[in-house]
């Protein structure tokens, strides 16, 4: 019940944000921060803002296929209903939106920072052996060593290592969310915390203070487990795919580029033309006052003037 429509209106809008601003955002961040920041850190920053924009979507669209899907409510409509009733607000659609950030958003930073790491190391160690081979005379398959594109097994790997350990090391916020979200071994300080952020930062430091890690990492292998594959099979879409519009990429991101640098100079040329203008007529309403610097104030020169005419 409600699969098919949330697929279409939840997941896929939620994924084009998420990595269409990745998309965007990285490039930008690496041409303008490389160095002194590493390539890993600019693709964590940008996958980051992008799942944040992206939950701002999917979470209301979760909350809406669970009520559906649990028989609360037949169509959208009664669900919005029921939340204005319950919460008072269209805002209790955003219920638990801080929760999901901290997990999901730090998900999809580690998950794409860890591949394109995995990546470039793997890329640099293969030309690496292609040099090797060519000192030694030996010959090389064109298809490793040519290009900067990966072979389908070679993205299914890299794409399996990195959502293994991103979904391992967030598996703590995973647990936090779930317990919010079921309201289960909440404390009492994170349930009188108003900021979404702090209530899981209260909740977490709870957790590991009383119960310990195994009670943070509970259900790992299954989180793994379910996040690995799923994130092998997507690199092993994803990368021939976006390669295959690598030129077209190619162009909108110079393009992109090309327009912030301009609008860089632009603001910066009127900004200076401001600054100067500003000053043109600070120093003009000085002189009109007499409180110029190093010359005498209007009515003694009147004065002197007026005595020397006379």
């Amino acid at each position: 019940r409600g699969s098919v429509p949330s697929i279409i209106l939840g997941e896929m809008p939620y994924t084009m944000i998420s990595f269409g601003l990745n998309g965007i955002l990285k490039p930008l961040l690496v041409d303008k921060f490389v160095p002194p920041l590493g390539v890993g850190v600019c693709a964590f920053l940008a996958a980051f803002v992008g799942e944040i924009a992206a939950d701002l979507w999917v979470v209301p669209s979760e909350l809406i296929k669970q009520r559906r899907q649990s028989g609360k409510a037949s169509t959208i409509a009664d669900v919005l209903q029921q939340i204005r009733k319950e919460e008072g607000s269209l805002r209790g659609l955003y219920k638990g939106y801080a929760a999901n950030v901290c997990r999901d958003a730090t998900f999809r930073g580690l998950h794409l920072s860890f591949y394109e790491v995995f990546r470039s190391g793997y890329v640099r160690s293969r030309k690496r052996f292609r040099r090797t081979k060519e000192e030694e005379g030996g010959e090389t398959e064109d298809l490793l060593a040519s290009s900067q594109h990966l072979s389908p097994l070679e993205s299914f790997s890299i794409g399996l290592a990195a959502g293994a350990l991103a979904a391992a090391l967030t598996t703590p916020l995973d647990v936090v969310k779930t317990r919010l979200m079921c309201n289960i071994k909440v404390p009492i300080s994170a349930q009188k915390c108003t900021n979404g952020v702090m209530k899981v930062g209260t909740t977490l430091a709870s957790m590991l203070k009383n119960e310990g890690l195994g009670a943070a990492l509970r259900g790992v292998s299954a989180r793994v487990g379910f996040i690995g594959p799923a994130s092998a099979i997507l690199f092993f879409v994803y990368e021939p795919v976006f390669y295959s519009f690598d030129p077209l990429m190619h162009q909108l991101q110079k393009r992109i580029m090309r327009e912030s640098h301009a609008l860089n100079a632009f603001i910066h040329h009127h900004t200076g033309r401001a600054q100067a203008f500003i000053h043109q007529q600070t120093s003009r309403r000085a002189e009109d006052a007499g409180l110029l610097q190093g010359g005498a104030p209007i009515d003694e020169e009147r004065e002197h003037s007026v005595s020397g005419s006379s």
